[in-house]
């Protein structure tokens, strides 16, 4: 039986996909419908490295993918300078029965082993409303134990990553690798699934987004859904470069076994902001004296009391004070989040044998609760509200790994099948059947900012207060300050400041004289674009000068106010 998931997200984004700007056509010259294996004998790879046209420095083409269709790839994309949007089809959803998101799985290459990535991404990259997955679902879990590191990997730096509606599950080491700094990150509406893979790596691994130690500028993750990582939904540990802006924003992040953390920063700078996410069966490992665990936990400095190592907590990201490349402190907004503790949780921690007893650690370092003031007491709040159908959490890996029978609390490799697997479903059940809603007399459904659910919002087909559809193009390549319109204006003026790159700006109006008027922006902001206005009401007819500042960059535009 189809399950709600479809009735009341993809509906609504099949009905918004063709107006939405992230995605229009209209902004390419080139629309190309990709043939499936079945008719064209090509792997979607070849299709598109065949097409030169395409590969092009120009913004040009999107790749249009046939719905209700299956594509292989058995090699990776490589969009070396060339700008990569890729979609499926529009098309009016039909429950049961049509207008479900391509589909694309992962073959082994002509050398016998699995494709490394789908992508390996040296240049701008737009995925939507596509199911991918890191290995051949029809014909069953046989190619699991070739199953490679990635599903998307970036390898050169200074390119935009953005993700929107997307099924993306089965990798062995993260679904999203940042092996190089990219500029802007941004993943929304979509869902990661099954991070790990018992049979390829070791229970070390299983991420989100792995950052490496390299820079970001911006991390944005909103309104999506992740289920069964055995390590952490964001990885960026001994970081040697700074993440400059994040926000993880409406997440709902379900069966995290965290085995060496679950938000995990390193060196930040700029604006951090962790809101309104909902944890179900969080940090499942447990709060732990157990060096090969806390071996990757050691950014915050901070130690565990019972036996000196790195003291776990569910936020780990370096201290200001450690940070040799940091200008100014990182501000940190973390609140409205909550945590779901099952009965299989709390059962498995009971029965583990640990002394102490394991538990949910603490959520956040000294030094952030320190920055946070009061707001750390209610930063993450446990709540009683469970969703309505989710996979196992992985208890028989989790026994696995400290079985003396086992791993015995090491993170080999798990190359023999004496190792559980994670309760890992295929995309037919990311497609139809998980569901994570909850209860709508739970208190968490109006906790969130403007009182919206905590957790993701796709379930409910809403969309987080104050997000707008964000152009593809919206992510600037250079500093800009527009001429104001009108001008000559009275009494108010509009224009559009851009960065190509998160930081602090200014944007004032200046008098004939040189004197500052008005100031209409002083603050971080994330890469992009922004509209502003000055009501120039109670001041005299004259010339006037705005000047927007950020970094070494510096323009200005004169204003003439005619009354």
């Amino acid at each position: 039986m189809k399950q709600l998931f479809y009735g009341f997200v993809i509906v609504a984004i099949l009905c918004l996909l063709p107006a939405l700007s992230f995605i229009a056509d209209a902004q390419t010259v080139r629309v190309v419908t990709v043939p499936t294996f079945a008719t064209s004998g090509k792997y979607l790879n070849e299709f598109i490295a065949a097409d030169t046209t395409g590969r092009s420095t120009v913004d040009n083409t999107t790749y249009v993918l046939y719905r209700d269709s299956t594509y292989y790839a058995n090699s990776a994309i490589n969009n070396v300078s060339w700008t990569l949007r890729m979609r499926s089809s529009y098309g009016t959803f039909v429950k049961g029965v049509s207008g479900y998101p391509a589909a694309i799985f992962l073959k082994l290459g002509s050398s016998g082993t699995q494709v490394s990535d789908l992508v390996q991404i040296a240049g701008n990259i737009w995925l939507s409303n596509l199911e991918i997955s890191g290995y051949d679902e029809t014909i069953g879990s046989s190619m699991l134990g070739s199953i490679f590191e990635e599903i998307l990997k970036c390898t050169a730096p200074g390119y935009n990553i953005t993700i929107d509606s997307c099924i993306i599950t089965n990798c062995g080491q993260g679904i999203l690798r940042l092996d190089s700094a990219p500029r802007v990150v941004k993943i929304t509406n979509s869902i990661f699934a099954n991070m790990g893979s018992r049979l390829y790596s070791d229970l070390g691994n299983g991420r989100a987004v792995d950052c490496r130690t390299g820079s970001v500028d911006s991390l944005i993750l909103q309104n999506n859904t992740f289920v069964n990582n055995q390590d952490r939904i964001i990885r960026h540990y001994t970081s040697s470069a700074n993440i400059s802006f994040m926000k993880f924003d409406h997440n709902t992040c379900v069966n995290s076994a965290s085995f060496h953390g679950l938000l995990s920063f390193g060196h930040t700078a700029g604006l951090f902001s962790i809101t309104n996410n909902l944890f179900v069966n969080p940090w499942a490992y447990g709060d732990d004296t157990d060096n090969t665990r806390q071996a990757e936990m050691g950014d915050n400095g901070e130690l565990n009391a019972l036996n000196g190592k790195a003291r776990m907590t569910l936020i780990n990201a370096c201290p200001d004070s450690t940070n040799p490349v940091v200008s100014k402190p990182t501000t940190w907004t973390i609140k409205n989040n909550y945590y779901r503790i099952t009965t299989a949780e709390q059962t498995w921690w009971t029965n583990a044998g640990a002394n102490p007893v394991l538990k949910l650690p603490s959520p956040l370092p000294w030094h952030i609760s320190k920055k946070i003031g009061t707001d750390s007491l209610t930063a993450f709040q446990a709540t009683t509200a469970d969703v309505n159908n989710v996979p196992a959490l992985m208890t028989a890996t989790m026994a696995y790994y400290r079985s003396p029978s086992g791993a015995n609390k090491t993170k080999v490799n798990n190359t023999t099948p004496a190792c559980p697997d994670m309760d890992r479903r295929g995309y037919v059940y990311l497609t139809d059947t998980l569901d994570c809603k909850y209860p709508t007399t739970a208190s968490i459904y109006t906790a969130g900012t403007g009182g919206q659910p905590i957790g993701s919002l796709m379930w409910w087909g809403l969309t987080p207060v104050g997000v707008q559809t964000q152009s593809s193009r919206s992510i600037p390549e250079e500093y800009t300050l527009t001429q104001n319109y009108p001008n000559p204006f009275n009494p108010s003026t509009n224009f559009t400041y851009e960065l190509s790159k998160a930081g602090f700006v200014s944007v004032k109006v200046y008098d004939l004289l040189g004197r500052e008027v008005a100031t209409l922006v002083n603050e971080f902001k994330p890469a992009g674009s922004y509209p502003a206005t000055w009501n120039a009401a109670g001041f005299g007819s004259g010339i006037y000068f705005c000047k927007m500042q950020s970094g070494s960059f510096t323009a200005t535009k004169k204003m003439i106010l005619m009354k």
